[in-house]
This record gives C-alpha cells, sequence and structure tokens, in this order.
C-alpha cells in the first residue's frame, strides 16, 4: 500500500493480496466478509463491529499493534475472542479459531480484484472461477504465529535414567509446573542440580517460600511433600554439568532423526520427546556381551520399569 501527504491509505491495483472470502461464524449469526492472510503477522484481528454483530464477545485485554513502518497502535477495549471460520464454497472444512483479537481500527489495505486482468496475465489461472472485486477492506486479518517449547530434561545421577517435560516458556511458573509433572510421575527428589538460569533460580525461591509456608500452616495437608535442595553449577562453567549435557546431546540427535519439520503441532512434538526419552531409557549402561547365552545388559529401563522395553527408533513425522 501507499500512503499520500494526509497519511491516508491508497490501495494499489498492481499488488496482489493474499485475501479471500470466507464465512465467520458465532452465536449472532454467519456472515460473509474478506480475510486477509499475512505470513508476517504474529495476530490474528477481527473487527469489532462485525465480532459485536455475531455477537462474538471474550475478556477484555489492551492491545498494542507495531505496524510495519514502526508506528504502535494502543486500545484498551479490545478482547480476546473465538470463532469458526471456513470457505464460502460447499464442502469447505470448518476451523475452529482462538486468541483472536478485536479491533475498532485495523488500518488494513483496500484491494481491487480485477478477474479479467488475472486472467489474461496469468493465462494457468483462465479457469479458475474468480468474482471482481472493487475498493474492498478486509474485516478479518489471519497470523501465522508460531510458538516456542522447550524442553526440560530431568536425569538421575545414580542409574542414569532421563525423563523429559515440555515447557511453555522459559518462565519461573512454567519451569514450576514442569518440575511437578515430573514429581507426579517419578516421585519427589531430595536433591536437584542444575545450571546457573534465571528460571532455575526464580523456582528455588519459590520453591523454598512454599515450603517456608507449608512448614507453617499446611505441614499436616502436605506432610508427604518432601523439601528440595537445589544446588546450582558456578556460573559460566557448563563443564560441570556434563553428566547431563552429554544425555542433552543424545535426545537431540533422536529428535533430529524422527523430527523433520521445523514447526510440527505440540501433540506432535509431545509424543516424539516421549519416544525420545524410552529410547534413551533403553541405552545399555553395562558391558553388551556378544553370547546368547548371558544375562541382558542392565538399562535405565531396567532400573524404572522392570525391564528392558527396547523401543526402534522413533517413527518419522513429515507433517504436524
Amino acid at each position: 500500500m501507499n500512503t499520500n501527504s494526509n497519511d491516508k491509505i491508497v490501495p494499489r491495483t498492481d499488488v496482489h493480496l493474499k485475501v479471500l472470502p470466507v464465512k465467520i461464524a458465532g452465536p449472532g449469526g454467519e456472515a460473509t466478509v474478506n480475510a486477509i492472510m499475512d505470513d508476517g503477522s504474529t495476530v490474528s484481528l477481527i473487527d469489532m463491529k462485525l465480532a459485536l454483530k455475531l455477537g462474538i464477545h471474550g475478556r477484555n485485554v489492551p492491545l498494542c499493534i507495531q505496524w510495519t513502518n514502526g508506528d504502535l497502535a494502543y486500545e484498551d477495549d479490545s478482547e480476546v475472542v473465538c470463532f469458526t471460520i471456513r470457505g464460502v464454497h460447499n464442502g469447505a472444512k470448518l476451523y475452529h479459531m482462538n486468541g483472536v483479537r478485536t479491533t475498532a481500527n485495523s488500518n488494513l489495505p483496500s484491494f481491487t480484484f480485477n478477474s479479467e486482468d488475472v486472467r489474461r496475465n496469468y493465462r494457468h489461472l483462465s479457469d479458475v472461477p474468480f468474482s471482481p472485486v472493487e475498493d474492498k477492506c478486509p474485516l478479518v486479518l489471519i497470523g501465522r504465529r508460531r510458538e516456542k517449547r522447550y524442553g526440560v530434561l530431568f536425569t538421575c545421577l545414580t542409574v542414569r535414567a532421563v525423563h523429559l517435560e515440555m515447557a511453555q516458556d522459559l518462565s519461573t511458573p512454567s519451569m514450576l509446573n514442569a518440575l511437578r509433572r515430573f514429581i507426579g510421575r517419578r516421585g519427589s527428589p531430595e536433591n536437584i542440580y542444575s545450571d546457573n538460569g534465571t528460571n532455575f533460580k526464580g523456582a528455588q525461591l519459590e520453591l523454598r517460600e512454599a515450603f517456608d509456608q507449608m512448614n507453617g500452616q499446611k505441614i499436616r495437608e502436605a506432610a508427604t511433600i518432601k523439601g528440595i535442595n537445589w544446588h546450582f553449577i558456578p556460573p559460566a562453567s557448563p563443564h560441570m554439568g556434563g553428566c547431563w549435557e552429554r544425555l542433552v546431546r543424545s535426545v537431540k540427535v533422536a529428535l533430529e532423526a524422527s523430527l523433520h519439520e521445523r514447526a510440527p503441532r505440540e501433540e506432535v512434538l509431545q509424543t516424539l520427546l516421549v519416544e525420545a526419552e524410552a529410547l534413551v531409557n533403553s541405552r545399555p549402561l553395562t558391558f553388551v556381551s556378544v553370547d546368547p547365552d548371558d544375562p541382558e545388559s542392565l538399562t535405565p529401563n531396567h532400573f524404572l520399569l522392570g525391564k528392558n522395553n527396547l523401543v526402534s527408533s522413533p517413527d518419522v513425522w513429515w507433517k504436524g
């Protein structure tokens, strides 16, 4: 799009945007509008008037948008909403959009689409049914947001077993949730050794405060919970964590062999982490004899499951 001296958006006809007609459905009805797909946007937007018309409401969360030119836009009355969306043709698949923000001023560019020009300039599209569009403004923006996920590796320094958890982010609450899931399945450890990450330090402080409170008020209700001594290796000394750094490498090798996609679905990533955990825990800890009459080598799974539970390499997932 172009801007003139009055900072007004001037529509361009020489640029083809990813605009398509869609049907938006909410509690108050359904409407056919134009939506623009923006691969570079980290948020999805819907016009506030359209959301009100369709009865789409959500919790109020102030919105701050930074446009490509660096300008910031603030909206205090924006809401986080969800609705269903599908194409206009018969049999179109229905999708659920969550976390969409309402906006009173989306500032989306209007567009003009001349179907005859497209058929003339792009002959391979001559048989595609197009409808001409004259100076229309999309009411929905569909972003392509990707969220990072992080792996948390727990390893026993005695039997060298590993346990993998997936964290939503690097915050202290996310670390505490991963630790709580680990304790729920493997039991509470007496000592934890880790790097000097700020999320680990924050988790230590919160654990210490929570344990102090339990000693005062809820000692009877939480009598089964043990205190955890958290030990940090010195700063800038990753070699002192070599016992878990080597296992991080083993997990990475397992994931590299099975995951050939940069942005898998969260469910796929969780499945592959569990399979990588089982694979690493099936590695031998003692000498592997070539004599079939000799006892099998010990593995971490012998201590966890009572048997080796040997698994093949994780399945390859090409699509999420």
